[in-house]
């Protein structure tokens, strides 16, 4: 090989440090497994990764170790933010809105309209994170998580798009203000609104106020 074919290739090699609490599994990728099963695994990983240029190290740590902990304490976690109404609420206010071609904020296992921006990056998402992408020229779904209101209220009228907003009609929240005035009239980017009760699917299984069929209504809001 040239200098230059050796240069680009460790150009494009990557070194990846598997950090576990497991010695098993640093035992299975340093020296494999007796088992077939888990040697067939063990091989598929080694595989994937000599494919893509990836020289994987495992590492044992113990398990007082501080990043042992912050990643226990991470897959311990939910997010609360993580629901979906029904499919028949979403039909019957797209019958309403017109053909929404965007879901802003969903995931492969809750998006109701085949494109969608997800928070985490999936294969079939069209990109990650809602206010890092155009809304420009779409007709938005939007169900963000209520701490997300605001923002995408702002993103909204920035926007050349148009859609639906679904928020919980909560008058005393923060976000209120940002879509009523003090008459209770809606305001600008909104032109109509509708209230409804939808069956609401807490994905993270959450015990939220956001779950099952809530005892408040929500607004659809159009825009």
């Amino acid at each position: 090989m040239s200098l230059r074919g050796k240069e680009q290739a460790r150009a494009t090699h990557t070194t990846v440090y598997w950090l576990s609490d497991s010695e098993n599994l640093v035992a299975f990728l340093a020296r494999g497994s007796r088992k077939p099963e888990i040697q067939q695994t063990v091989l598929e990983i080694l595989a994937l990764a000599r494919k893509l240029l990836i020289t994987i190290i495992p590492i044992h740590l113990r398990r007082e170790d501080p990043r042992i902990q912050i990643a226990d304490a991470g897959s311990k976690s939910f997010d609360s933010d993580d629901w979906s109404i029904d499919k028949e609420s979403f039909e019957n206010i797209q019958g309403k809105a017109g053909q929404f071609t965007i879901n802003l904020f969903a995931d492969e296992a809750n998006a109701r309209v085949p494109r969608f921006f997800s928070k985490f990056f999936s294969p079939k998402c069209k990109g990650v994170d809602a206010f890092a992408q155009p809304w420009d020229g779409e007709h938005c779904w939007a169900c963000p998580p209520v701490k997300l209101i605001i923002q995408t209220v702002e993103k909204i009228k920035t926007s050349n798009c148009s859609g639906c907003l679904v928020v919980p009609e909560w008058r005393a929240s923060h976000f209120w203000p940002f879509i009523h005035d003090a008459s209770g009239n809606l305001v600008f980017p909104f032109k109509m609104e509708t209230a409804f009760t939808p069956f609401i699917k807490q994905n993270s299984g959450a015990r939220t106020a956001l779950r099952g069929r809530p005892k408040f209504k929500l607004l659809a809001l159009f825009f």
